[in-house]
Protein backbone atom coordinates (compact mmCIF):
# COMPACT_ATOMS: atom_id res chain seq x y z
CA UNK A 1 0.00 0.00 0.00
CA UNK A 2 1.01 3.34 -0.81
CA UNK A 3 2.28 6.24 2.18
CA UNK A 4 -1.55 7.33 2.94
CA UNK A 5 -0.14 10.35 4.47
CA UNK A 6 1.10 12.02 1.86
CA UNK A 7 0.00 15.79 1.52
CA UNK A 8 -2.02 16.59 -1.83
CA UNK A 9 -1.32 20.59 -3.05
CA UNK A 10 -4.54 21.53 -1.66
CA UNK A 11 -5.34 19.55 1.35
CA UNK A 12 -7.94 17.14 2.09
CA UNK A 13 -11.95 19.07 2.46
CA UNK A 14 -15.28 17.46 2.28
CA UNK A 15 -17.43 18.56 -0.28
CA UNK A 16 -20.69 17.98 1.72
CA UNK A 17 -20.60 17.38 5.44
CA UNK A 18 -24.00 17.17 5.74
CA UNK A 19 -24.05 14.35 3.25
CA UNK A 20 -23.55 10.90 4.59
CA UNK A 21 -20.67 8.82 3.37
CA UNK A 22 -21.65 5.31 1.93
CA UNK A 23 -20.79 1.84 3.97
CA UNK A 24 -17.78 0.62 3.01
CA UNK A 25 -16.75 -2.84 1.87
CA UNK A 26 -13.71 -4.78 3.67
CA UNK A 27 -10.56 -3.98 2.11
CA UNK A 28 -8.41 -5.78 -0.55
CA UNK A 29 -5.78 -2.88 0.11
CA UNK A 30 -6.44 1.00 0.01
CA UNK A 31 -4.90 4.84 -0.24
CA UNK A 32 -6.26 7.63 1.63
CA UNK A 33 -5.20 11.29 1.66
CA UNK A 34 -6.27 12.55 5.20
CA UNK A 35 -5.50 16.48 6.57
CA UNK A 36 -3.53 17.54 9.15
CA UNK A 37 -5.80 17.92 12.50
CA UNK A 38 -3.97 19.82 15.81
CA UNK A 39 -2.90 17.92 18.90
CA UNK A 40 -5.34 17.79 21.00
CA UNK A 41 -4.88 19.40 24.40
CA UNK A 42 -5.55 18.13 28.11
CA UNK A 43 -8.21 19.61 29.46
CA UNK A 44 -10.44 18.00 32.29
CA UNK A 45 -14.01 20.22 31.57
CA UNK A 46 -13.83 18.59 27.62
CA UNK A 47 -12.69 15.67 28.81
CA UNK A 48 -15.59 15.14 30.71
CA UNK A 49 -18.06 16.54 27.88
CA UNK A 50 -16.42 14.01 25.25
CA UNK A 51 -16.86 11.11 27.87
CA UNK A 52 -20.30 11.79 28.72
CA UNK A 53 -21.33 12.49 24.63
CA UNK A 54 -19.45 8.99 23.88
CA UNK A 55 -21.70 7.05 27.13
CA UNK A 56 -24.97 8.93 25.75
CA UNK A 57 -24.71 8.01 22.02
CA UNK A 58 -23.13 4.06 23.35
CA UNK A 59 -26.35 3.86 25.86
CA UNK A 60 -28.76 5.32 23.62
CA UNK A 61 -28.45 3.12 20.53
CA UNK A 62 -27.53 -0.02 23.02
CA UNK A 63 -23.65 -0.31 22.11
CA UNK A 64 -21.50 -2.00 24.99
CA UNK A 65 -18.80 0.93 24.29
CA UNK A 66 -17.25 3.88 22.44
CA UNK A 67 -14.11 5.15 21.65
CA UNK A 68 -13.18 8.78 20.31
CA UNK A 69 -9.57 8.41 18.46
CA UNK A 70 -7.30 11.53 17.01
CA UNK A 71 -5.08 12.41 14.48
CA UNK A 72 -1.90 13.25 15.90
CA UNK A 73 -0.24 16.15 14.50
CA UNK A 74 1.86 14.38 11.83
CA UNK A 75 -1.14 12.61 10.77
CA UNK A 76 0.62 9.23 10.99
CA UNK A 77 -1.29 7.76 13.94
CA UNK A 78 -4.27 7.88 15.41
CA UNK A 79 -4.41 8.48 19.65
CA UNK A 80 -7.45 7.12 21.90
CA UNK A 81 -8.64 10.99 23.13
CA UNK A 82 -11.37 9.47 25.24
CA UNK A 83 -13.88 6.47 25.73
CA UNK A 84 -16.33 5.41 27.46
CA UNK A 85 -16.45 1.35 28.13
CA UNK A 86 -18.02 0.07 31.59
CA UNK A 87 -15.90 -3.41 30.90
CA UNK A 88 -12.90 -1.28 31.65
CA UNK A 89 -11.00 -3.26 28.84
CA UNK A 90 -7.55 -2.29 28.61
CA UNK A 91 -6.78 -0.80 25.08
CA UNK A 92 -4.00 0.22 23.21
CA UNK A 93 -3.32 3.88 23.78
CA UNK A 94 -1.80 4.68 20.01
CA UNK A 95 -2.34 2.88 16.76
CA UNK A 96 -0.40 3.48 13.83
CA UNK A 97 -2.67 4.64 11.29
CA UNK A 98 -1.15 2.28 8.38
CA UNK A 99 -2.08 -0.31 10.12
CA UNK A 100 -5.78 0.67 10.75
CA UNK A 101 -7.43 -0.03 7.64
CA UNK A 102 -10.96 0.47 8.80
CA UNK A 103 -10.02 3.69 10.07
CA UNK A 104 -8.12 4.91 6.85
CA UNK A 105 -11.96 3.85 5.48
CA UNK A 106 -13.54 6.45 7.34
CA UNK A 107 -11.07 8.76 7.27
CA UNK A 108 -11.53 8.28 3.18
CA UNK A 109 -14.77 9.85 3.64
CA UNK A 110 -17.08 6.33 4.63
CA UNK A 111 -18.51 4.60 7.50
CA UNK A 112 -17.67 1.25 8.39
CA UNK A 113 -20.40 -1.25 9.57
CA UNK A 114 -20.09 -4.46 11.02
CA UNK A 115 -22.82 -6.69 12.03
CA UNK A 116 -20.99 -10.03 12.77
CA UNK A 117 -17.78 -11.58 13.65
CA UNK A 118 -17.46 -12.94 10.06
CA UNK A 119 -17.74 -9.04 8.18
CA UNK A 120 -14.86 -8.00 11.75
CA UNK A 121 -13.04 -9.99 10.70
CA UNK A 122 -11.19 -8.89 7.17
CA UNK A 123 -11.34 -5.16 8.82
CA UNK A 124 -8.78 -6.28 11.48
CA UNK A 125 -10.29 -4.10 14.25
CA UNK A 126 -8.15 -2.61 17.00
CA UNK A 127 -10.24 -5.12 19.34
CA UNK A 128 -12.70 -8.02 19.88
CA UNK A 129 -16.33 -7.26 18.85
CA UNK A 130 -19.49 -8.99 17.06
CA UNK A 131 -20.96 -5.64 15.80
CA UNK A 132 -19.30 -1.92 15.17
CA UNK A 133 -19.94 1.75 13.53
CA UNK A 134 -17.19 4.07 12.62
CA UNK A 135 -17.83 7.49 11.36
CA UNK A 136 -15.90 10.40 10.84
CA UNK A 137 -15.19 12.96 13.47
CA UNK A 138 -15.15 16.03 10.84
CA UNK A 139 -15.92 19.48 10.59
CA UNK A 140 -16.80 21.45 7.00
CA UNK A 141 -13.01 21.59 6.36
CA UNK A 142 -11.02 19.17 8.54
CA UNK A 143 -11.19 15.10 9.26
CA UNK A 144 -10.52 15.26 12.58
CA UNK A 145 -10.55 11.18 13.44
CA UNK A 146 -12.92 8.63 14.05
CA UNK A 147 -15.76 7.55 16.58
CA UNK A 148 -15.80 3.96 16.87
CA UNK A 149 -19.06 1.86 18.58
CA UNK A 150 -18.94 -1.69 19.55
CA UNK A 151 -21.22 -4.49 20.74
CA UNK A 152 -20.19 -8.25 21.72
CA UNK A 153 -23.23 -8.93 20.09
CA UNK A 154 -24.04 -9.56 16.86
CA UNK A 155 -26.79 -7.31 15.37
CA UNK A 156 -28.58 -5.83 12.42
CA UNK A 157 -27.82 -2.00 12.18
CA UNK A 158 -30.21 0.33 10.25
CA UNK A 159 -29.31 3.09 8.02
CA UNK A 160 -31.05 5.28 10.46
CA UNK A 161 -28.51 4.47 13.33
CA UNK A 162 -25.62 5.30 11.16
CA UNK A 163 -27.02 8.25 10.28
CA UNK A 164 -27.61 9.09 14.46
CA UNK A 165 -24.04 8.02 14.69
CA UNK A 166 -22.77 10.58 11.73
CA UNK A 167 -24.50 13.40 13.66
CA UNK A 168 -22.70 12.12 17.20
CA UNK A 169 -19.11 12.38 15.17
CA UNK A 170 -20.21 16.09 14.00
CA UNK A 171 -20.81 17.08 18.10
CA UNK A 172 -17.47 15.66 19.04
CA UNK A 173 -15.91 17.17 16.15
CA UNK A 174 -16.95 20.77 17.69
CA UNK A 175 -15.85 19.66 20.99
CA UNK A 176 -12.50 18.99 19.65
CA UNK A 177 -12.21 22.56 17.94
CA UNK A 178 -13.97 24.51 20.49
CA UNK A 179 -11.13 22.99 22.74
CA UNK A 180 -8.43 24.03 19.87
CA UNK A 181 -9.77 27.28 19.80
CA UNK A 182 -9.96 28.29 23.77
CA UNK A 183 -5.60 26.80 23.55
CA UNK A 184 -4.97 29.44 20.44
CA UNK A 185 -6.93 31.95 22.51
CA UNK A 186 -4.70 31.55 25.73
CA UNK A 187 -1.55 31.59 23.36
CA UNK A 188 -2.59 34.60 21.51
CA UNK A 189 -0.06 37.53 21.09
CA UNK A 190 -2.85 40.20 21.82
CA UNK A 191 -3.98 38.73 25.16
CA UNK A 192 -7.52 39.14 26.88
CA UNK A 193 -9.27 41.54 24.08
CA UNK A 194 -8.49 38.72 21.48
CA UNK A 195 -9.86 35.83 23.50
CA UNK A 196 -12.87 38.14 24.78
CA UNK A 197 -13.42 38.69 20.67
CA UNK A 198 -13.27 35.08 20.16
CA UNK A 199 -15.88 34.20 23.14
CA UNK A 200 -18.41 36.00 21.50
CA UNK A 201 -18.04 33.91 18.30
CA UNK A 202 -19.70 30.18 19.15
CA UNK A 203 -23.22 31.87 19.73
CA UNK A 204 -23.29 33.18 16.07
CA UNK A 205 -24.49 31.21 13.37
CA UNK A 206 -24.40 34.09 10.80
CA UNK A 207 -21.75 32.44 8.81
CA UNK A 208 -23.41 29.19 8.64
CA UNK A 209 -27.31 30.87 7.31
CA UNK A 210 -27.79 30.83 4.05
CA UNK A 211 -27.64 33.95 1.51
CA UNK A 212 -29.60 32.86 -1.48
CA UNK A 213 -33.03 31.17 -1.53
CA UNK A 214 -33.88 28.48 -3.98
CA UNK A 215 -35.52 30.58 -6.91
CA UNK A 216 -37.42 27.29 -8.61
CA UNK A 217 -41.25 26.74 -9.41
CA UNK A 218 -44.17 28.31 -7.99
CA UNK A 219 -41.86 29.02 -4.74
CA UNK A 220 -40.97 32.38 -3.42
CA UNK A 221 -38.90 31.88 0.21
CA UNK A 222 -37.19 34.15 2.13
CA UNK A 223 -35.44 34.16 6.07
CA UNK A 224 -34.14 36.33 8.88
CA UNK A 225 -32.91 35.74 11.98
CA UNK A 226 -33.54 38.71 14.27
CA UNK A 227 -30.15 40.05 16.53
CA UNK A 228 -32.07 39.30 20.02
CA UNK A 229 -29.41 38.25 21.75
CA UNK A 230 -30.35 34.88 21.22
CA UNK A 231 -28.48 31.07 19.49
CA UNK A 232 -30.76 31.49 16.71
CA UNK A 233 -30.73 30.43 12.95
CA UNK A 234 -33.34 30.03 9.73
CA UNK A 235 -32.38 27.15 7.22
CA UNK A 236 -33.93 25.61 3.89
CA UNK A 237 -32.40 23.31 1.67
CA UNK A 238 -33.84 21.23 -1.38
CA UNK A 239 -33.71 17.58 -0.90
CA UNK A 240 -32.87 15.40 -3.98
CA UNK A 241 -36.40 14.27 -4.69
CA UNK A 242 -37.14 18.12 -5.70
CA UNK A 243 -38.77 18.72 -1.70
CA UNK A 244 -37.58 21.62 0.17
CA UNK A 245 -37.07 21.77 3.79
CA UNK A 246 -37.51 25.15 5.46
CA UNK A 247 -36.48 25.51 9.26
CA UNK A 248 -36.74 28.32 12.22
CA UNK A 249 -35.06 27.94 15.23
CA UNK A 250 -33.91 29.21 18.48
CA UNK A 251 -32.51 27.83 21.50
CA UNK A 252 -34.73 28.12 24.81
CA UNK A 253 -33.03 29.38 27.86
CA UNK A 254 -31.43 26.92 30.44
CA UNK A 255 -28.77 25.46 32.78
CA UNK A 256 -25.11 25.98 31.57
CA UNK A 257 -22.90 27.57 28.89
CA UNK A 258 -24.80 29.45 26.47
CA UNK A 259 -22.51 30.05 23.71
CA UNK A 260 -20.99 26.38 23.29
CA UNK A 261 -23.80 24.07 24.68
CA UNK A 262 -26.33 25.77 22.98
CA UNK A 263 -24.49 26.26 19.57
CA UNK A 264 -23.79 22.22 19.52
CA UNK A 265 -27.55 22.27 20.19
CA UNK A 266 -28.94 24.29 17.11
CA UNK A 267 -26.42 23.14 14.87
CA UNK A 268 -27.38 19.06 15.91
CA UNK A 269 -31.07 20.19 15.14
CA UNK A 270 -29.80 21.38 11.64
CA UNK A 271 -27.87 18.71 10.72
CA UNK A 272 -30.32 16.09 11.50
CA UNK A 273 -32.96 17.84 9.70
CA UNK A 274 -30.94 18.25 6.64
CA UNK A 275 -29.42 14.56 7.42
CA UNK A 276 -33.06 12.78 7.82
CA UNK A 277 -35.58 14.85 5.66
CA UNK A 278 -35.29 12.53 2.70
CA UNK A 279 -36.51 9.46 4.35
CA UNK A 280 -39.04 11.42 6.10
CA UNK A 281 -42.69 11.41 4.91
CA UNK A 282 -43.82 14.20 7.04
CA UNK A 283 -42.27 17.11 8.77
CA UNK A 284 -43.65 15.37 12.23
CA UNK A 285 -42.10 12.06 11.70
CA UNK A 286 -38.75 14.31 10.80
CA UNK A 287 -39.25 16.55 14.19
CA UNK A 288 -39.37 13.23 16.58
CA UNK A 289 -36.45 12.27 14.53
CA UNK A 290 -34.71 14.73 14.95
CA UNK A 291 -35.36 14.92 18.79
CA UNK A 292 -34.23 12.20 19.44
CA UNK A 293 -30.52 13.26 17.89
CA UNK A 294 -30.65 16.42 19.82
CA UNK A 295 -31.52 14.66 22.92
CA UNK A 296 -27.99 12.60 22.45
CA UNK A 297 -25.83 15.29 21.62
CA UNK A 298 -26.85 18.00 23.70
CA UNK A 299 -25.26 17.57 27.51
CA UNK A 300 -26.72 20.91 29.24
CA UNK A 301 -30.05 20.70 29.19
CA UNK A 302 -30.45 23.24 25.96
CA UNK A 303 -33.83 22.92 24.12
CA UNK A 304 -34.65 24.10 20.83
CA UNK A 305 -37.72 25.70 19.86
CA UNK A 306 -37.96 24.95 16.60
CA UNK A 307 -40.71 24.99 13.36
CA UNK A 308 -39.78 22.77 10.13
CA UNK A 309 -42.11 22.22 7.26
CA UNK A 310 -41.48 19.69 4.20
CA UNK A 311 -43.02 21.12 0.65
CA UNK A 312 -43.54 18.86 -2.06
CA UNK A 313 -41.81 19.64 -5.58
CA UNK A 314 -42.54 23.51 -5.85
CA UNK A 315 -41.44 22.54 -10.11
CA UNK A 316 -44.33 19.83 -10.04
CA UNK A 317 -46.97 22.22 -8.57
CA UNK A 318 -45.70 24.86 -11.61
CA UNK A 319 -45.75 22.61 -14.24
CA UNK A 320 -48.96 21.56 -12.49
CA UNK A 321 -51.14 24.11 -11.63
CA UNK A 322 -51.72 23.10 -8.36
CA UNK A 323 -51.42 24.47 -5.13
CA UNK A 324 -48.30 23.72 -2.82
CA UNK A 325 -48.52 20.94 -0.81
CA UNK A 326 -46.72 20.05 2.26
CA UNK A 327 -46.61 19.46 6.06
CA UNK A 328 -45.34 21.16 9.06
CA UNK A 329 -44.75 20.42 12.93
CA UNK A 330 -43.50 22.69 15.49
CA UNK A 331 -41.34 22.27 19.27
CA UNK A 332 -40.95 24.50 22.34
CA UNK A 333 -42.43 28.00 21.58
CA UNK A 334 -42.66 27.95 17.64
CA UNK A 335 -45.28 27.79 15.03
CA UNK A 336 -46.49 29.31 11.79
CA UNK A 337 -48.61 31.96 10.67
CA UNK A 338 -51.14 31.22 7.88
CA UNK A 339 -51.29 34.37 5.69
CA UNK A 340 -53.73 34.95 3.36
CA UNK A 341 -55.96 37.83 2.00
CA UNK A 342 -58.71 36.68 3.65
CA UNK A 343 -57.27 36.47 6.85
CA UNK A 344 -53.88 35.34 9.53
CA UNK A 345 -54.03 33.05 11.63
CA UNK A 346 -51.27 31.78 14.19
CA UNK A 347 -51.04 28.05 15.03
CA UNK A 348 -48.46 27.93 18.58
CA UNK A 349 -48.94 24.40 19.77
CA UNK A 350 -46.49 25.00 22.47
CA UNK A 351 -44.50 21.22 22.49
CA UNK A 352 -42.05 20.42 24.22
CA UNK A 353 -39.03 21.67 23.01
CA UNK A 354 -36.67 19.29 21.25
CA UNK A 355 -33.61 17.75 23.91
CA UNK A 356 -35.93 17.64 26.44
CA UNK A 357 -37.66 14.42 25.94
CA UNK A 358 -36.45 11.61 23.94
CA UNK A 359 -39.80 10.22 23.39
CA UNK A 360 -41.92 13.18 22.74
CA UNK A 361 -44.49 13.27 19.91
CA UNK A 362 -44.91 15.88 17.57
CA UNK A 363 -47.71 16.53 15.14
CA UNK A 364 -48.07 17.06 11.37
CA UNK A 365 -49.94 19.25 10.17
CA UNK A 366 -50.50 19.07 6.38
CA UNK A 367 -50.84 22.70 4.49
CA UNK A 368 -51.93 23.82 1.16
CA UNK A 369 -50.84 27.32 -0.38
CA UNK A 370 -52.68 28.63 -3.47
CA UNK A 371 -51.23 31.56 -5.50
CA UNK A 372 -50.34 34.68 -2.86
CA UNK A 373 -50.94 32.30 0.43
CA UNK A 374 -48.04 32.34 2.71
CA UNK A 375 -46.86 30.07 5.56
CA UNK A 376 -44.29 31.71 8.21
CA UNK A 377 -42.66 29.72 10.11
CA UNK A 378 -41.23 31.42 13.60
CA UNK A 379 -39.42 30.24 16.49
CA UNK A 380 -37.77 32.24 19.99
CA UNK A 381 -38.52 32.53 23.43
CA UNK A 382 -41.52 31.78 25.80
CA UNK A 383 -43.36 34.68 25.16
CA UNK A 384 -44.15 33.58 21.58
CA UNK A 385 -46.95 31.51 23.21
CA UNK A 386 -48.59 34.71 24.66
CA UNK A 387 -52.25 35.88 23.69
CA UNK A 388 -50.70 39.63 23.31
CA UNK A 389 -47.93 38.36 21.09
CA UNK A 390 -50.25 36.29 19.03
CA UNK A 391 -52.50 39.21 18.70
CA UNK A 392 -49.53 41.37 17.36
CA UNK A 393 -48.39 38.97 14.88
CA UNK A 394 -52.12 38.75 13.39
CA UNK A 395 -52.50 43.01 13.22
CA UNK A 396 -49.01 43.00 11.56
CA UNK A 397 -50.93 41.46 8.30
CA UNK A 398 -53.82 41.96 9.17
CA UNK A 399 -53.47 45.96 8.81
CA UNK A 400 -52.41 45.90 5.38
CA UNK A 401 -55.39 45.87 2.59
CA UNK A 402 -56.05 43.43 -0.04
CA UNK A 403 -54.10 44.90 -2.44
CA UNK A 404 -51.28 45.29 -0.31
CA UNK A 405 -51.24 41.87 0.84
CA UNK A 406 -51.36 40.70 -2.44
CA UNK A 407 -48.25 42.78 -3.55
CA UNK A 408 -46.49 41.51 -0.29
CA UNK A 409 -43.27 39.88 -1.35
CA UNK A 410 -41.76 36.87 0.90
CA UNK A 411 -39.15 38.75 2.15
CA UNK A 412 -41.21 41.86 3.21
CA UNK A 413 -43.46 39.01 4.69
CA UNK A 414 -40.62 38.67 7.18
CA UNK A 415 -39.96 41.58 7.62
CA UNK A 416 -43.46 42.95 9.01
CA UNK A 417 -42.46 40.33 11.71
CA UNK A 418 -39.70 42.99 12.97
CA UNK A 419 -41.85 45.80 11.99
CA UNK A 420 -44.24 44.69 14.71
CA UNK A 421 -41.62 44.75 17.41
CA UNK A 422 -42.38 41.19 17.89
CA UNK A 423 -38.71 40.61 20.02
CA UNK A 424 -40.23 37.07 21.19
CA UNK A 425 -39.38 35.84 17.80
CA UNK A 426 -35.79 35.26 17.14
CA UNK A 427 -35.85 33.60 13.67
CA UNK A 428 -38.53 33.39 10.44
CA UNK A 429 -38.76 32.01 7.32
CA UNK A 430 -41.93 32.67 4.48
CA UNK A 431 -42.62 30.05 2.12
CA UNK A 432 -44.84 31.66 -0.40
CA UNK A 433 -46.82 30.15 -3.35
CA UNK A 434 -46.55 32.17 -6.51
Amino acid sequence: MSDPLTPTPNGFSIADPLQLGPRLAPPAGMEAVVSESAQPCAGSATEQRLVAVLGGAARGLDFAAAELWLLDSGTRSLTRRANWDPSRTVKPARRPLAEAEADLAVLAGGAVVVQDAAEARPWGLHRSAAAAIAVPVSSATTIHGVLWLFDARARAIADETVELVEIIGGRLALEIEAEQAASERDHHPLGDAAAAACEAEPASLTAELPTEAPQQGALQLAGRTFDHGSVAMHDWHTLADGRVLATAASIVDSPGDPSESALVALQSARVAARTLAESSATAGDLLERVNRAVYEATMSGEGVSIAIALLDSPLEAQTTGQPLRGSYAAAGPAGALRVRVANTQAILPDATPLGWDQEAAYASRSFELATGERLVLIAGDVRLTSPLVERRLIDAYECLTAKGLQKLSAKACVARIAQAGCEAIDAAITLQRI
